[in-house]
């Protein structure tokens, strides 16, 4: 409340206990949870207003903060709507709306302001009306009162002074009575004193004076005391009565209208239900439902292939890699066992040797006459072949050995190409089907910015402003699906903004066509009475009380009286024009003169003494000699004629008259002069009275017909608007899907 009355965002004026450490950005992003956001606080105040009907203020702020960002972005504004009813600050999303959406969800209904002291001066101008000094001193006071333990360290001095800021300043002339009024305190004081002795000395004769004039009053008045307390008691007990008739009747009549206006109130609200029920709209929200939910398991299909595409492309470089690694060491192992095999193949030659130096050596006759020495050398030489020839034999082992492993080597090079080649068949396949899945995404989006364009070109009832800025947004939006639809956004806001504007045309069709039956029904009424021979009075005063009249004797003046033959139509005309416009015309005469209560709300003609009739006399000529008693007048003729005669009529010099009126419509009541006309008489005489209600009666009858016609053309207003809100869900029907295009293809080469 003190935030919205002062609008300023410091954290010492903010927070309750004053703390500057707790600034609004942290309010808005919740420490840091959120890294832009945008708020929204009101405070709604209602009240009812003198015709019966509630009037509401609703006043609020909105808040901006982006995170690293210290300081709050705020606007603030005033509207009659309420939110949640007539204003909405969020989407159908739920997003808080920005500053230029508000704007045109108040339009003018309200005020949006961009500093706060222009909105603090709104709020003064609308709530308060206290002025600039005496506001801020208002909002400091709740402040300072609004501090939590406000009574555990209270500091008198702030308090006692926030408070005295609050109290409104003196005014300049007061201040000068009062110094004024001190100045004259001591003479006031001499008389003071001067009084009181006096007071004292007639205190003494007056208590002897009194007791004597109380002994005399009270034999002289107890017949006049106890009249006097039955007249009391009768009168009280006639206004009890009167009070008692007049609150029964008023509370009827409130509850009549309040039944009236509830059942009103039901059947609109019946016939919107059944119009929301039977709206599409709520059917599209379901499909939109489904549609998103199918959008969002596509999406999460076509993330998954594209993820599996991925995987597969690095698989497909993994593998190319390894088998250049693998087909490399082949090639070089390809050229050792070349290389072996050339070593091999020249000392394979003499691959008999062991044989041959078996059979050598065993033919080998040592020399005659060796022996001992001898001996010992042959078998050293035999022990050297015979690892020169294990040394071979080995060699040759390993020679066989890498043969194999380069057997081994050379069909794993045959794996690894034809597994490189599978995988390049699938890679190739990925691609064809990554280009098609490309292809029919530009086909798809080509063919929803087409239905947009060949949607939007064949709308007629349904506006879109800024349709080609949203057409470019949902080309983006169909490459990413990110965020809302663009131009199902832009469909809505248009859907939101026309059914407003039909349902405040249909508001005020029939709030037109409820007037037309108030007034056909009053017509309708006054017809009846006139043709019952009923005449109609004059437009009564505010302050004439019917209810009175009906229960008092008497007549009102234009029903006692008749013109005088010899008056000519328009002088009739300027005669009553001049009553009327005087307020005498509807003056209520009793029949025996006399005078009512004083506390009545009427206006009385009473017949005036001998001081009036020697004015009259001394005047030209008086009221009597235009107007004479009516045949059937219900009060005595001499009383009308002295009257009459009273009020000064055609006076050549009126300024001593204390009543005059002229045939040609002026008239003076003492200081008030004027002058009225009209084209005939209507009220005063018989013919003039059945005259206006001939008259009167045709006009109800061309009213009546005037009427019927407005009311057909209302009919036919809402036959259009309806025709208007069935063509718009029509429209809002044919609408393009918003599934966003098909992405990707078949996933099972992933």
């Amino acid at each position: 409340l003190p935030f919205l009355f002062d609008a300023n965002l410091s954290a010492s004026r903010v927070e309750p206990d004053g703390d500057r450490g707790k600034r609004m950005d942290w309010n808005l992003l919740m420490g840091g949870r959120h890294e832009r956001r945008i708020g929204y606080t009101w405070i709604e105040f209602g009240r009812v207003g003198e015709d019966g009907l509630p009037r509401y203020l609703t006043l609020g702020a909105g808040l901006r903060a982006v995170g690293g960002r210290a300081s709050v972005d705020a606007w603030y504004f005033t509207s009659s709507q309420r939110v949640g009813e007539d204003l909405w600050l969020t989407t159908p999303h739920r997003t808080a709306i920005a500053k230029d959406r508000l704007a045109e969800a108040i339009g003018t209904h309200g005020q949006v302001f961009d500093t706060a002291m222009h909105y603090r001066r709104a709020v003064d101008e609308a709530l308060f009306r206290l002025g600039s000094e005496r506001y801020d001193a208002l909002i400091d006071t709740l402040i300072q009162l609004r501090q939590p333990q406000l009574s555990k360290q209270p500091n008198e001095q702030r308090l006692s002074d926030a408070l005295s800021d609050a109290l409104p300043p003196l005014e300049r002339g007061a201040l000068e009575d009062v110094a004024e009024a001190m100045n004259q305190l001591d003479d006031y004081r001499r008389e003071l004193d001067e009084l009181d002795a006096m007071r004292k000395a007639v205190s003494g004769f007056a208590e002897r004076y009194v007791r004597y004039a109380q002994i005399a009053a009270r034999r002289r008045a107890a017949e006049l005391r106890a009249a006097q307390t039955r007249y009391d008691q009768a009168s009280r007990e006639l206004n009890a009565a009167d009070s008692e008739r007049s609150a029964a009747q008023q509370a009827e009549s409130e509850a009549r209208e309040a039944i009236a206006r509830h059942e009103r109130v039901l059947d609109e609200a019946r016939a919107r239900l059944k119009v929301l029920r039977a709206d599409p709209v709520m059917r599209d929200a379901q499909r939109l439902q489904s549609a998103e939910t199918e959008a969002a398991q596509a999406r999460q299909s076509l993330d998954r292939a594209q993820q599996r595409l991925h995987i597969a492309q690095r698989r497909l470089q993994e593998e190319q890699a390894t088998s250049a690694r693998r087909h490399a060491a082949a090639e070089a192992t390809r050229r050792v066992q070349i290389e072996t095999l050339h070593t091999a193949t020249t000392l394979a030659t003499p691959l008999a040797l062991e044989t041959e130096q078996d059979r050598a050596l065993e033919s080998v006759e040592l020399p005659d006459g060796v022996a001992g020495t001898d001996e010992r050398f042959a078998d050293t030489l035999r022990g050297r072949l015979h690892a020169a020839v294990k040394a071979r034999q080995e060699q040759i082992e390993l020679v066989r050995k890498r043969l194999r492993e380069h057997q081994d080597a050379l069909r794993k090079r045959e794996l690894a190409h034809s597994e490189r080649n599978a995988r390049a068949d699938d890679f190739a396949a990925a691609e064809a089907q990554h280009e098609a899945a490309a292809r029919q995404l530009q086909t798809d989006i080509d063919a929803l910015l087409a239905a947009w364009r060949h949607y939007l070109g064949g709308l007629h009832t349904l506006r879109l402003p800024d349709s080609e800025d949203a057409l470019a947004a949902l080309e983006t939006w169909a490459e990413t699906l990110a965020g809302e639809q663009p131009m199902r956004s832009l469909l809505d806001q248009a859907r939101d903004a026309q059914q407003r504007q039909l349902a405040a045309s249909e508001a005020a069709l029939e709030q037109h066509r409820q007037a037309l039956a108030e007034e056909r029904a009053a017509l309708h009424q006054e017809r009846d009475a006139l043709e019952a021979g009923t005449d109609a009075p004059p437009p009564a005063l505010y302050y004439r009380d019917a209810a009175t009249r009906a229960r008092r004797s008497g007549a009102p003046l234009w029903q006692l009286v008749d013109f005088d033959p010899s008056l000519e139509p328009a002088q009739r005309a300027g005669l009553e024009a001049a009553l009327e416009a005087a307020g005498l015309l509807d003056a209520w005469i009793t029949p025996g003169g006399e005078v009512l209560d004083p506390t009545s709300l009427d206006a009385r003609l009473l017949p005036r003494g001998t001081q009036a009739d020697s004015l009259a006399d001394s005047l030209a000529d008086s009221l009597a000699s235009r107007l004479r008693p009516a045949a059937d007048a219900p009060v005595a003729p001499a009383i009308i004629e002295s009257i009459l005669a009273s009020i000064a009529c055609d006076a050549q010099d009126p300024s001593n008259a204390e009543a005059w009126v002229s045939t040609a419509g002026s008239y003076r009541l003492g200081p008030l002069a004027g002058h009225w006309s009209k084209p005939t008489a209507r009220y005063i005489g018989y013919a003039a009275r059945e005259a206006a209600r001939r008259q009167r009666l045709d006009e109800i009858g061309a009213r009546l017909a005037e009427l019927g016609a407005q009311a057909q053309a209302l009919d036919a207003q809402s036959a259009a608007l309806a025709d208007t809100r069935q063509r718009l869900r029509q429209e809002l029907a044919a609408a393009p899907g918003d599934d966003g295009p098909r992405r990707g293809g078949s996933t099972d080469s992933e």
